[in-house]
């Protein structure tokens, strides 16, 4: 990712976003064998373990993680750039 030294909320950079998706797949897919650009459903992921990806990544990140999300960006490269977009929108003030 480009903007590696970007900050994001709770000091999270661009490859602590990928080590913390990475971290997430491995487990549910009990491997580490995994490619930055495998689509998650080719690599037989079923509905249940998207949940339980979901899940790993709202409580790593702190955040609300839409279930489509990973349906929308099926390989951690894909998820990893629209968490970090995710984050970079949760840290915007609100405007009135």
């Amino acid at each position: 990712m480009g903007k590696n030294s970007e900050l994001f909320p709770e000091h999270k950079t661009a490859e602590d976003i990928q080590e913390i998706v990475r971290a997430s797949w491995e487990a549910v897919f009990e491997t580490s064998e995994i490619d930055l650009d495998a689509y998650f459903f080719d690599l037989g992921g079923t509905s249940l373990q998207a949940l339980q990806v979901v899940d790993r990544l709202e409580h790593e990140l702190g955040i609300l993680v839409p279930t489509t999300m990973l349906f929308e960006s099926p390989t951690m490269r894909l998820l990893t750039a629209s968490l970090a977009q995710l984050l970079a929108d949760a840290r915007k003030p609100e405007s009135a």
